[in-house]
């Protein structure tokens, strides 16, 4: 089964005074910038009944703030939506005035709210950005995820039932284990073994053919489930599957991530939905990992696994089994990352940026591990925590992050220094 097309929908409202042709310019503008992405223009409205027409099954909607005096058509149309909703206001009509009226309206009513400004005659650089996360959101509300067997069961608080992800759009597909070691028993060894040649270099000497031959194999039978049931992510109970095969997912997981299918450990379902988050609005391959050191100005985040084309890699033994095998990553020093967190229990979303300043492996931390510099006391994140596992992606996309937790009405604890998404 295909996951649903993710498209984004378009729409103007305009107050009954003004003629259509008052906001030709801006639509002209948004749906330009919206052309790379699949896009739908649903037309002018100017009463509330037509507009909550048109946008029912939308999961995201970039509308068009066209003139003021459409406050109550704005309230009154998405009263009850449950999809993503982005004003766009521009310089002139009061549609400024309108759109931040109508905005903490709608929150109080729980509809999730971002805004964007866009001033005509000055470019669209912000509004490009803008709408790709738009579309973001929209791709990632219409994904299909496979949980594969259970949540860990030291996930005491991180855990989250398949059921509870709807509210925030992805359908999850409970895939049992034994699926998976009914697909493992069956997979072509003679694939498996051209896999095996060809990662034998990148492989410790530790590792043995058979060994390794059983990690190509386990990845085969991920990978054709995937295929099979159309999955845009998956997450995977690994210590379970170590127990009963006596090799890890991590080599599939951080190859699942480098080709764009966002895959998590642990059955986590949280850190699988921040990644996909982090990954949809920056279009690099995203890491999950568990927070593992402190220090005054660093923190370091450590896992077993990590997305293939984030860096050089070796794969070796996985660390707190000693079984085949953990992926070694060396991340790109220097690099300015962004660093989020889903707390589904609070529906709160972390947004923080750090740097890359070292990845110095530690032989008593799992086989990844990033050493990053960032602009707060790390003691926060101990003093007020939010669970274990936290995402990284290359690249500065912090404010496309905080919007994009708007979009899907969760509250910001940000702490990138207090960037705004206007600078």
């Amino acid at each position: 089964m295909a996951p649903r097309d993710a498209e984004i929908c378009i729409a103007s409202v305009l107050s009954p005074l003004h003629g259509d042709e008052l906001v030709k310019d801006i639509v002209d503008i948004v749906i330009s910038a919206s052309r790379k992405f699949p896009y739908r223009y649903l037309g002018v409205y100017k009463e509330p009944e037509p507009l909550r027409d048109a946008v029912a099954g939308c999961d995201v909607v970039v509308l068009i703030v066209g003139s003021g005096g459409t406050e109550r058509i704005i309230y009154d149309a998405f009263d009850g939506y449950d999809g993503g909703l982005m004003l766009v206001s521009y310089n002139g009509y009061n549609s400024l005035a309108a759109a931040i009226e109508v905005a903490p309206a709608l929150r109080t009513l729980g509809v999730k709210v971002s805004l964007y400004h866009h001033r005509l005659g000055y470019g669209r650089k912000r509004l490009d950005d803008y709408i790709r996360v738009a579309y973001a959101i929209a791709k990632f509300r219409s994904s299909r995820i496979g949980l594969f067997g259970a949540p860990a069961p030291w996930l005491v608080y991180s855990s989250m039932p398949a059921s509870e992800s709807v509210r925030y759009g992805p359908e999850v597909v409970k895939i049992p284990l034994r699926k998976l070691y009914t697909y493992f028993m069956n997979v072509d060894e003679g694939e498996a073994l051209d896999l095996t040649r060809m990662y034998r270099s990148r492989t410790s000497s530790r590792i043995s053919d058979e060994a390794l031959l059983n990690v190509m194999k386990l990845h085969l039978a991920i990978r054709k489930i995937v295929e099979e049931e159309g999955l845009d992510g998956f997450t995977i109970d690994c210590f379970e599957v170590i127990r009963v095969l006596g090799v890890t997912p991590c080599f599939t997981v951080g190859y699942h991530n480098s080709i764009g299918i966002v895959a998590g450990c642990e059955g986590d379902l949280p850190s699988l939905l921040t990644m996909m988050i982090a990954s949809y609005i920056s279009g690099n391959s995203s890491f999950m990992g568990n927070l593992s050191d402190i220090e005054q100005e660093t923190i370091v985040l450590s896992h077993c696994t990590a997305p293939l084309n984030m860096g050089s890699y070796f794969l070796t033994t996985h660390y707190e089994t000693g079984r085949p095998v953990g992926v070694s990553v060396t991340p790109p020093k220097g690099r300015v990352v962004t660093i989020m967190k889903l707390d589904h229990k609070n529906d709160k979303f972390i947004v923080a940026r750090g740097t890359i300043v070292a990845s110095s492996p530690r032989p008593n931390l799992c086989r990844t591990q990033m050493v990053i510099r960032v602009p707060f006391d790390p003691q926060i994140l101990l003093d007020e925590s939010h669970g274990n596992h936290y995402t990284v992606v290359l690249g500065d996309h912090a404010w496309k992050a905080i919007i994009a937790g708007r979009l899907l009405g969760l509250d910001i604890v940000d702490f990138t220094g207090g960037m705004s998404p206007l600078s």
